[in-house]
């Protein structure tokens, strides 16, 4: 509790230096880290069927994406912020940590309102639950939220995009019984990993710009850096 209340202190004091928005953006940090519980939805007697249980679902997913995103993006954030923002200032880091947290939150919580809203709509309209209504609620909720060139955004598309690749192969070879022995699997990682780091090596040395600009600063700080000879040279 002392750690929380010295943190909403500074996080007031911010606020006062930067915009209004500051301080409810790090409450909902503040929250989400802590996995505060929202408030029971008040639910009266003539909603508690069908009607009633979509609206729950509809809220909670809305809350929970938010306050998921919130926590996957603060410590990512401010692994970024103290790497690769070294020239900026402790309040501008804090500040741009909390953005990044507020519009992660909010893409995630965004969708996932929208989605369950789509799903309960569908549902009712086709009078069961059907395989294809979680891809046409993802088709139009992806194209309402996630169809930007945000960083943010394409960071988090890319990262579903490696996901569904490695699954959708895993259905097929399911599906047509072609999962390999342990032998098998074994060698198609090590084929798997090979290619990948051929590849992005390969593009890194010779065409770095086509590659995301993350990766690339990333990569410099490796291997670019690495080039550099002189008195300071063992410095990172």
């Amino acid at each position: 509790l002392k750690l929380q209340f010295l943190y909403f202190i500074g996080i007031m004091s911010l606020d006062i230096l930067m915009n209004k928005e500051t301080l409810l953006k790090g409450a909902l940090v503040v929250a989400a880290l802590n996995r505060v519980p929202a408030p029971a939805l008040d639910v009266g007697p003539e909603m508690t069927g069908d009607l009633g249980k979509d609206i729950v679902q509809i809220v909670k997913g809305g809350r929970n994406g938010a306050y998921y995103g919130a926590r996957i993006r603060f410590a990512h954030s401010i692994v970024m912020a103290i790497l690769f923002s070294k020239e900026k200032s402790w309040p501008k880091k804090i500040k741009t940590i909390l953005d990044n947290c507020w519009q992660h939150a909010g893409n995630l919580g965004s969708f996932a309102f929208i989605f369950k809203t789509l799903m309960a709509l569908l549902r009712r309209f086709s009078g069961a639950a059907k395989s294809w209504h979680s891809a046409v609620a993802g088709l139009v909720g992806g194209s309402i939220i996630w169809g930007n060139s945000d960083p943010i955004v394409v960071q988090i598309n890319l990262y579903l995009l490696s996901r569904i690749l490695f699954g959708a192969a895993k259905l097929q070879a399911t599906k047509y019984d072609m999962l390999p022995d342990a032998e098998g699997t074994a060698r198609n990682y090590k084929i798997f990993g090979s290619v990948v780091w051929m590849v992005v090596m390969y593009l890194f040395y010779n065409h770095p710009l086509k590659l995301q600009p993350s990766l690339t600063r990333s990569m410099q700080e490796i291997y670019t850096n690495a080039d550099s000879i002189g008195p300071n040279s063992i410095q990172p």
